[in-house]
C-alpha cells in the first residue's frame, strides 16, 4: 500500500484495515461455539427484579439521607428514591424541576450494580473520566440522546474536582455549558445518578440490641471538599447507603443477571401506581415529580398490558385507574417525546 503512494495509503488504508478485521472476525466466529441459554419471559424477569429491588431498599441495612427532609415532601426517603428511579427510566427531564439527584453508597457486592446501576445502563451516559487536570476528555458530555448521566463507582474526589460546578448544575437540571470536542454546547437537562463506595452523608443504624451504629461521611477527610461546596452538593442529593448485602432468594439470584430498563419499569410499575393512588399532590415537594410519574405510567401502560397479557376487562380497569390519576394530579396531555417509547 505504501509503495503505491502516501495519498493512496491514506485514502484506502482504513478501508483495507476494516476488511481484514471483518474477515478475521468471521473466521473466529466460525471456529467458536455459541451457546443458547433459555431466557425468562419479560413478565417473570420483571417480577424477579421487583422482589430483589424492594428486598434491597426495604431492608434494615438500607439508610436514606437528604440535607433537608422538606426536600422530600411527605414521601420519605424510600418512596422518593423508588419514584425517582421510575422517572429516570421513563421520562425526559425538564429544566429546574426541583428534583434531587440520586446517590448510592456501600461496599462492593452489596447489590448496587445488579438492582440499581445495571437497569439504567440502557438510557445512561457514563461519565468515565473527569477534568481533574485541565479540560482533558472534552467529549465526556456527548450525551447522544441519553436522559441520565451516570457516575458509576466514582469517588468523592472526582465530584469535588474541576467538574464541581457542572455537577451542581446537572443535579438541579439547570443549563450548563460544556465542551463537546471542538465546540461548546449547552447540555440538555439530564438526571444524575451517582454510585460510590464512599458516603456523602453520615448514616446511623439502630441495632437489634438497641444500640446505634454510626457510619461517618467520607467527605470530611477530603481536603478539597470545602464546607460551602459540601453543603451545596449535599443539598442536591438523596443518598441511600447500603451497609451490607441483604438476604435474597437463591432462585432469584440465579436469574439476576442482565436486568434491563424494561424490567425496572415493569418490576415497580404496580408499586408506583399504588403509591400515587394513596398519596395526594400536596405530599410531593414539587408538581414536576408527580407529573413525571403519572406520565411514565401512562406511557408504559401498553408494555405493562402486553407483558402481563391482560384481558380487555383488566386493561380497562388499568386505563380507568390511570385516568383517575391524570385527573387527580392535573396532568395535561403528553407532548410528543415527553417520555420514552418502548
Amino acid at each position: 500500500m505504501h509503495d503505491a503512494g502516501a495519498s493512496v495509503a491514506l485514502k484506502f488504508g482504513p478501508v483495507l484495515k476494516a476488511m481484514v478485521e471483518h474477515i478475521e472476525a468471521a473466521n473466529n466466529a466460525s471456529e467458536l461455539a455459541v451457546i443458547s441459554v433459555p431466557s425468562l419471559a419479560v413478565k417473570d424477569k420483571a417480577a424477579i427484579f421487583g422482589r430483589m429491588f424492594f428486598r434491597l431498599l426495604g431492608s434494615p441495612h438500607a439508610s436514606f439521607k437528604a440535607a433537608k427532609q422538606s426536600s422530600l415532601g411527605n414521601l420519605g426517603g424510600l418512596n422518593y428514591f423508588v419514584l425517582s428511579l421510575f422517572v429516570y427510566a421513563t421520562c425526559q427531564r425538564t429544566r429546574n424541576d426541583g428534583m434531587l439527584a440520586l446517590y448510592v453508597s456501600g461496599k462492593t457486592s452489596v447489590g448496587k450494580s445488579v438492582c440499581l446501576e445495571q437497569p439504567l445502563m440502557q438510557n445512561s451516559h457514563q461519565l468515565l473520566s473527569t477534568a481533574a487536570s485541565g479540560d482533558a476528555g472534552c467529549g465526556r458530555f456527548g450525551l447522544k440522546n441519553k436522559n441520565v448521566i451516570m457516575l458509576r463507582d466514582t469517588t468523592l474526589a472526582n465530584i469535588f474536582s474541576n467538574d464541581l460546578d457542572r455537577i451542581k448544575c446537572i443535579a438541579r437540571g439547570e443549563a450548563v455549558a460544556v465542551k463537546v470536542h471542538s465546540s461548546t454546547e449547552v447540555l440538555s437537562s439530564s438526571f444524575l445518578f451517582v454510585s460510590s463506595n464512599e458516603r456523602l452523608f453520615e448514616h446511623v443504624y439502630e441495632t437489634p440490641s438497641g444500640f446505634r451504629e454510626f457510619f461517618p461521611s467520607d467527605a470530611k477527610d477530603l481536603k478539597r471538599a470545602k464546607p460551602e461546596h459540601l453543603e451545596a452538593i449535599r443539598a442536591r442529593f438523596l443518598e441511600v447507603h447500603l451497609k451490607k448485602r441483604c438476604e435474597q432468594d437463591p432462585d432469584d439470584l440465579k436469574h439476576s443477571h442482565n436486568f434491563q430498563r424494561l424490567h425496572l419499569i415493569l418490576g415497580i410499575y404496580d408499586h408506583c401506581l399504588k403509591l400515587l393512588r394513596q398519596l395526594e399532590p400536596a405530599d410531593f415537594p414539587s408538581e414536576h415529580m408527580y407529573h413525571y410519574v403519572v406520565s411514565g405510567l401512562i406511557k408504559n401502560a401498553p408494555a405493562f398490558v402486553e407483558a402481563h397479557s391482560l384481558d380487555e376487562e383488566a386493561e380497562d380497569r388499568l386505563n380507568k385507574a390511570l385516568l383517575c390519576l391524570k385527573i387527580k394530579y392535573f396532568v395535561p396531555p403528553l407532548p410528543a417525546g415527553a417520555c420514552f417509547r418502548n
